[in-house]
């Protein structure tokens, strides 16, 4: 349904080791998004983090929307140098919308046709065939969202007024001669996966924090205890990373405890295997259930207990970044600036605000209502909680950046 009848077969997530155009991909966001250059983004993230901060001080009940503009708004000015203009913008409601409907054409086991390939050959309007209708919409909805930002970015610096981007570092040649277009269409899918891949990972995590953050009282105030020791006046940075490692073991325990991708990107077995007394042959497809490794007791005992504590110590439980993100060729190379993203906004507003439970008109405190999606990610649907400065005083951090 994805790959061939959406047309995105040859996107980075579903492009098979064997294409030739795999290797450039690769090439391109590892240069791209490598420790290195996610350093260069850095100005970026702190300038999107008081955005999302500002948001929150004016109108916490829409948390939510103010996270989701904050994610996409880093991914868009990183991949093509777009400026978002608000939580309305259309680029971000594009990409809301795109990543919902390809989600539930993705989500495994939905359709016959993933048990069945041969049923792809039946024609669209043969009775039943509504699935192949319904998988050509939303691949011409999505190559939209790719090709958009895409065109609007080549114009800016075609005009010589733009923002550098991953996009404007790798249209040119180092001779400065423009890239063919083969290389183009290379360009506009690792482009299209930054955009896709990083406007909803950090959202999700996000999102649960604000959860967990209610539910946990004595942690957040243990988090916020730390922030203010190494950050009494200010707020945190990323050259703090080193120093606050219980915010690092809380972000470790929240993408472990609500993996954003429970089901990884497929990989295929390249020749015959025997695993653990099982037969693999060649070219079968495996789905790494990250879910599971999650909840495994030998790893991660009371696995659905949160507890960042796991993560400290001199014999922390297993890293869950090691394989939360992915694995091998297909590791997730936006990894890095992802988790940069996660920590300087977590003890950003950890730094400013405290998060409550939300309170009913007769002064009761109301449990957050936990209700998850499916499909490729997981996310938590609308719940509500109570947002609010710290203090006067910590408000005033925010006016001083």
């Amino acid at each position: 349904m994805g790959g061939e009848l959406a047309g995105r077969k040859h996107s980075v997530f579903l492009s098979s080791f064997d294409n030739p155009r795999f290797k450039t991909f690769r090439r391109l966001l590892q240069t791209g998004l490598n420790a290195r250059a996610a350093k260069g983004y850095r100005p970026i993230q702190v300038q999107e983090c008081q955005v999302l901060l500002q948001g929150l001080a004016n109108s916490p009940e829409d948390f939510m929307a103010h996270i989701r503009r904050s994610a996409i708004a880093v991914i868009l000015k990183v991949a093509y140098g777009y400026q978002v203009a608000g939580n309305d913008d259309p680029f971000v409601r594009n990409l809301q919308e795109g990543l919902k409907v390809y989600g539930g054409l993705s989500t495994p086991g939905k359709y016959w046709v993933e048990f069945f390939p041969v049923l792809r050959f039946v024609p669209a309007w043969f009775p039943g065939a509504g699935f192949k209708c319904l998988a050509q919409q939303v691949g011409q909805k999505l190559s939209f969202i790719e090709r958009e930002p895409l065109e609007r970015a080549k114009k800016e610096i075609a005009g010589g007024h733009y923002i550098e981007s991953f996009v404007s570092k790798h249209l040119h040649t180092e001779d400065g001669q423009t890239i063919d277009a083969d290389m183009e269409e290379s360009l506009k899918w690792t482009s299209a996966a930054l955009y896709v891949g990083g406007g909803e990972t950090t959202v999700s995590t996000l999102i649960t924090f604000f959860l967990l953050m209610a539910q946990y009282p004595e942690m957040q105030e243990r988090a916020q205890a730390e922030i203010d020791q190494v950050a009494p006046d200010r707020l945190p940075t990323l050259e703090d990373y080193e120093a606050l490692p219980y915010i690092v073991a809380l972000i470790k325990e929240i993408s472990r405890w609500a993996p954003v991708a429970p089901l990884a990107i497929p990989h295929r077995v390249m020749q015959d295997d025997v695993y653990d007394g099982y037969f693999i042959p060649k070219g079968t497809k495996i789905i790494a259930n990250i879910w599971a490794m999650t909840r495994d007791e030998t790893l991660y005992p009371d696995p659905e207990t949160f507890d960042p504590t796991r993560h400290l110590g001199y014999k922390p439980q297993p890293d869950p970044f090691t394989f939360i993100f992915g694995f091998g060729r297909r590791i997730c190379p936006g990894a890095h600036l992802a988790e940069m993203s996660l920590f300087l906004n977590i003890c950003s507003i950890l730094a400013i605000f405290d998060i409550s439970e939300a309170i009913d008109a007769n002064g009761n405190e109301v449990e957050p209502k936990v209700e998850w999606t499916s499909g490729i990610t997981r996310n938590l649907r609308p719940f509500q909680c109570q947002i609010k400065p710290r203090s006067e005083e910590s408000l005033l951090l925010l006016e001083k950046e």
